[in-house]
């Protein structure tokens, strides 16, 4: 990955970083790191990643 690359891939996160905060969705909680304000929003992350899931959908 180029320093180019790398640049956009975090400016990519940051900006939904960013938008989650202001939603009231994570709290920041240290460098670079959020925790999770909604109970089980955690595990409704991990689970949209699971193929084996309902909830799991490759095209977003």
């Amino acid at each position: 990955m180029t320093k180019r690359d790398a640049l956009k891939e975090l400016l990519y996160v940051n900006q939904y970083r960013r938008r989650m905060i202001q939603q009231g969705l994570i709290i920041p909680a240290g460098n670079s790191r959020v925790k999770f304000k909604l109970p089980l929003f955690k595990e409704y992350l991990a689970d949209t990643q699971n193929p084996d899931s309902i909830r799991y959908n490759p095209l977003i």
